[in-house]
């Protein structure tokens, strides 16, 4: 309302609405929110295969084989340890069996050879 020295002075119509602005520049990010309840556990998946066992076998093989040194043939024993590879699908039962070996022999000559055979079962056989 305007006024002035003689009174009241009298207003004019509403005038036509004026076109939007441009729009402002975005915010800063606000700060995340809680971290949500876990959910429920998932079903269970199928079966898998059934296993399958890997049966090794070593044995070790020795030959005489002769070879010259210092201009005279001399015979050597060569040892090699061959091993075989079985797969096994069938139900396997497995015995442990340990086998331990041992020669006294001081100096060049052999006194006592001899082996001992220890199978899981607790029994210990010497030979």
């Amino acid at each position: 309302m305007l006024s002035g020295a003689g009174g009241a002075v009298p207003q004019g119509a509403m005038g036509v609405t004026g076109r939007t602005g441009a729009t402002g520049a975005t915010g800063p990010a606000g700060s995340p929110g809680v971290r949500g309840p876990q959910g429920a556990r998932g079903p269970q998946g199928a079966q898998g295969p059934a296993g399958r066992v890997e049966l090794v076998t070593c044995k070790i093989t020795s030959r005489t084989v002769t070879r010259t040194v210092a201009h005279h043939r001399r015979k050597f024993v060569v040892r090699r340890q061959s091993c075989r590879v079985k797969l096994l699908t069938s139900p396997v039962a497995l015995l442990t069996i340990t086998q331990a070996r041992a020669t006294l022999s001081p100096g060049a000559r052999v006194y006592a050879p001899g082996s001992a055979i220890h199978a899981r079962s607790g029994g210990c056989s010497s030979a």
